[in-house]
């Protein structure tokens, strides 16, 4: 699996959360929450990313070029487009601190990511990112745990969608 392609599974994943979160809040409300919440959010350092990346994974840059290989910003643009979301939430979607981190680090997005006991700590980091993310949303008790529910469904989706796609079976894979 490719960086790029591990970015468009969480890319596909933070898209159906905020879908899903429209649908359950009303959308008017949560670009409301979304607004108050982007001023909380602050994605990690590029130290702090280089870091996780330098301990948490092995990537390997590709020998060379695949013809079929699209540049992975092409991939990546393709993915949001296939989500259909409106603008705004299309904006939140390219704001996520989680994606962001890996984009604007120094990371070569065509790198593989080495599939080993490695790649469930990656996926597992995903997962726990997405819940943090979801808990720092401005809501009232009730509706957080409700909004909560809804995300842990999609980013367990998200995790084994991941490490299938690493060649590991998620249930016997430990995050």
């Amino acid at each position: 699996m490719r960086v790029v392609d591990f970015l468009s599974f969480i890319l596909k994943s933070h898209g159906q959360t905020l879908q899903e979160l429209a649908a359950f809040l009303q959308e008017d409300v949560l670009f409301e929450v979304l607004e108050q919440a982007g001023e909380l959010d602050r994605p990690p350092s590029l130290a702090e990313v280089t870091q996780y990346l330098s301990l948490h994974t092995t990537l390997t840059p590709l020998r060379e070029a695949h013809p079929s290989y699209e540049s992975p910003y092409v991939l990546l643009e393709n993915t949001v487009r296939e989500i259909h979301l409106s603008p705004v939430l299309e904006f939140h979607l390219w704001a996520y601190p989680h994606y962001r981190a890996f984009v604007e680090s120094s990371v070569d997005l065509s790198a593989s990511v080495v599939q080993d006991s490695k790649g469930p700590i990656l996926v597992g980091e995903a997962v726990e990112r997405a819940q943090e993310w979801v808990k720092t949303l401005p809501l009232p008790p009730e509706s957080g745990k409700l909004a909560e529910a809804i995300s842990r469904k999609i980013w367990l989706r998200f995790r084994t969608e991941a490490l299938k796609k690493m060649g590991l079976r998620p249930i016997s894979a430990a995050t």
